[in-house]
């Protein structure tokens, strides 16, 4: 009975992990691009080099491997590039688009270029591609199911955008689509199974998050609402999970997660979430889902773990970064999730082992109304047989010997 009473109680408790600590960068790059490889490592291509007063754009890429927690130089990219989008192709190559050249002035930021190159990791070369229909930073990109690439909003020297322009690898060329209907930057992008692109959140200038979703359809080039979120979101993380729903978390300065649906159109709120900010959102080898997320320049990682199952919280470790910037996050092909801020590099697990809060999730996991009834179901089924049992030995005491 205690053994079943476990079982109850254990599909609540996502499994938080740990933070490992990994070799740091050759050079500490701010606001770079980066990709995991197909062949599981990972690159980290241009950035803002700064080296006491002096900042700069860099042209410098490093690459990852994580099988040997080492780090290498790769040649380096055709000009300097930072704060752009960057994609991983269906070929393997990794498409760069985008960003900025000049680091910001004190007064302004700099203006957004129409740069795009690709790198073949094969051959550890760069080639130089068509610019693009328009210049930007902070797009979003998405891989199609047809293998184009699609990026949306971000924004120009002026303004926010609506724009998006798809590349298509086979003919290195860049096509528009038509613009989106709200102009958005810091917005989150997820294929859904449907082979659409849902945009969702982001904000359209200072001091305007947004609560609204639409669709992108790629047979179509056309854009259509679908909804709006409960909350509005600006930077917030989201992956399409196996169910086909898509998962949204935090936002800056928001402390919650959503539900959307793909073949209903609707958003409902999961149960609340233990931390806030923007960033990103995984899902572990472990099948629950990391929330990795910062607040402002606190310089500080925040986790939780997601049960999809239960829609159950755990929170997890803080991870203390040696940068004031957004610090940079990619999956590993083991399910691990390595961040990257500023020198400090570390890798997100599950644990192997209920970590050090499991008293605190058990807690409640007990309080919750599906746990409670099975505990009590417990009860009843422990008392009827005790209660039987002693039925059972007053019958066997007055039977005549």
């Amino acid at each position: 009975m205690a053994v079943a009473a476990a079982a109850a109680i254990n599909p609540v408790m996502a499994q938080t992990g740990e933070w490992t600590t990994r070799a740091g960068p050759p050079d500490v790059l701010q606001e770079s691009v980066l990709v995991r490889l197909m062949d599981g490592r990972v690159i980290m291509a241009g950035g803002i080099l700064s080296a006491g007063r002096n900042t700069a754009a860099s042209a410098e890429v490093e690459v990852y491997d994580p099988s040997h927690d080492s780090w290498a130089q790769l040649p380096p990219m055709p000009a300097p590039q930072y704060d752009a989008t960057g994609a991983l192709l269906a070929d393997g190559s990794v498409l760069i688009a985008g960003g900025e050249a000049t680091p910001p002035s004190a007064f302004a930021g700099a203006p957004p270029v129409t740069n795009a190159v690709l790198f073949d990791p094969a051959k550890n070369t760069w080639t130089k591609l068509p610019p693009l229909p328009y210049a930007e930073s902070g797009a979003t990109a998405t891989l199609l199911d047809d293998g184009r690439i699609l990026l949306a909003g971000g924004a120009d020297a002026n303004s926010v955008l609506r724009d998006g322009a798809i590349f298509d690898p086979a003919s290195r060329r860049w096509g528009l689509t038509s613009p989106m209907r709200m102009a958005r930057i810091g917005a989150a992008a997820v294929l859904l199974k449907s082979g659409q692109v849902l945009v969702a959140g982001g904000f359209a200038g200072p001091g305007q998050p947004l609560r609204d979703a639409e669709l992108f359809d790629p047979k179509k080039g056309t854009w259509r609402n679908t909804g709006s979120m409960t909350s509005p979101r600006r930077s917030p993380g989201a992956l399409a999970l196996p169910d086909g729903r898509v998962l949204v978390v935090g936002g800056l300065g928001v402390a919650s997660a959503e539900f959307y649906d793909p073949s209903s159109g609707s958003w409902h709120e999961t149960t609340s979430m233990p931390i806030s900010g923007q960033g990103q959102a995984f899902v572990l080898a472990s099948g629950d889902v990391l929330a990795a997320l910062i607040n402002g320049s606190d310089h500080t990682i925040h986790s939780a773990v997601f049960n999809v199952q239960t829609e159950d919280w755990a929170v997890g470790p803080d991870l203390l970064m040696s940068s004031p910037y957004p610090p940079l996050e990619v999956q590993l092909t083991d399910g691990g999730v390595l961040a990257l801020g500023g020198g400090t590099v570390a890798v997100f697990g599950n644990a192997s082992v209920p970590p050090p809060m499991v008293s605190a999730v058990a807690g409640k996991a007990a309080s919750s109304p599906t746990t409670t009834i099975v505990l009590i179901s417990i009860f009843i089924v422990l008392a009827l047989a005790l209660g039987s049992a002693y039925l059972w030995r007053r019958r066997q005491q007055r039977a005549p010997s």
